[in-house]
């Protein structure tokens, strides 16, 4: 099984430009590792919720699409109450 998400680079940075995304309806995040940059993101609110109410996201492959880019995760079986922040980590 294969989740995917999509996620836009977040050009904003600090607590006003979270807030604004999460009054939005967005979580802002970050991606880090794999020997590259950190990028922070932005992605839909109810499509990541929608992931993490299935258990199976949490041990399986994410494919994380990024402005066009895909990136492959494996997913670390860890679990989240309110969603207000999201990280990925690549290996």
């Amino acid at each position: 099984m294969e989740f995917e998400l999509n996620a836009e680079k977040r050009n904003e940075a600090g607590t006003p430009a979270s807030r604004k995304g999460r009054h939005a309806g967005q979580v802002p995040g970050i991606v880090y590792g794999g020997g590259k940059k950190s990028v922070s993101i932005i992605l839909k609110h109810d499509e990541l919720q929608h992931s993490l109410d299935n258990e199976a996201f949490y041990s399986h492959v994410l494919s994380l699409h990024i402005d066009g880019l895909s990136l492959i995760h494996i997913s670390e079986p860890t679990r989240l109450g309110m969603i207000s922040y999201a990280v990925f980590c690549l290996k």
